[in-house]
């Protein structure tokens, strides 16, 4: 029984140290998430143009909508800001 627990949890931080190091490039600029959020902002939601959506959003992306519910992938996204617009 302990080796099976033992066994877990090594299974547990193997998948913790590859999680971590898949989202550590995510999260190493934060000033490249800055830039993201403010051209999706200035540029799909103020200006119109959706090609910025393609260029900064990631295909799992989900954006959490109180009106619409979860809105997914850069599609998705467009297709709000063209209905809000």
């Amino acid at each position: 029984m302990r080796t099976r627990t033992s066994r877990r949890l090594l299974v547990a931080v193997v998948v913790l140290i590859v999680l971590g190091g898949a989202f550590q490039s995510a999260w190493a600029d934060p000033q490249a998430n800055k830039e993201a959020s403010r051209r999706v902002n200035q540029e799909a939601w103020s200006q119109g143009q959706l090609a910025v959506v393609d260029e900064v959003v990631a295909p799992d992306y989900v954006y959490h909508e109180p009106a619409l519910g979860d809105v997914r992938g850069p599609e998705g996204l467009k297709q709000t800001i063209l209905g809000y617009r």
